[in-house]
């Protein structure tokens, strides 16, 4: 009779933890997620000047192109971090609960966003051929790609480190 009391009681104990848990989402803990917000915002200005560094680094460029060179990619890569956030934003608001009007108008800002980041960069092409010589533009748009593997390779050197 003690076991058959026991086992109800350690069953009734654990739907009783089970419907605690689902009762919905924990609660935010802010401090945490303000630590976790400002690293994440470091790490990407770490990334960021990296690539710029990276990018200059294989373009072979003058100290005069150079210094004209990171005025104009600071300008491009600002607005384009801008439009970024605002299409994070965008599609944040995207949820099954939408209507299709309330769809096509969040779409429409997105592809709106999405044409200005693309302005943007047309600017910034526009703006190298004044800058730099042709050549010197091909090194920016391929050391643009490579600075992906760099990172992706420089990741993997870092994970089969801390597995050793």
């Amino acid at each position: 009779m003690k076991k058959v009391i026991f086992t109800m009681a350690v069953m009734a104990l654990s739907i009783a933890m089970y419907a605690q848990g689902s009762a919905g989402p924990r609660p935010v803990n802010q401090a945490n997620h303000e630590k976790h917000a400002h690293h994440a915002r470091q790490w990407m200005a770490e990334k960021h000047a990296q690539r710029k560094e990276f990018i200059i680094g294989k373009m072979d460029l003058t100290e005069t192109e150079k210094a004209a060179f990171e005025v104009a990619y600071t300008e491009y890569t600002a607005q384009v971090e801008k439009s970024k956030a605002k299409l994070r934003k965008l599609e944040h608001q995207m949820n099954d609960s939408l209507t299709d009007e309330q769809y096509l108008k969040t779409l429409d800002l997105i592809n709106a966003e999405k044409m200005e980041q693309a302005k943007a960069e047309d600017a910034f092409y526009n703006k190298m051929k004044t800058l730099l010589p042709a050549r010197k533009i091909y090194l920016y748009y391929r050391a643009d790609k490579g600075f992906n593997r760099f990172l992706l390779k420089d990741m993997n050197k870092k994970t089969q480190k801390k597995e050793k």
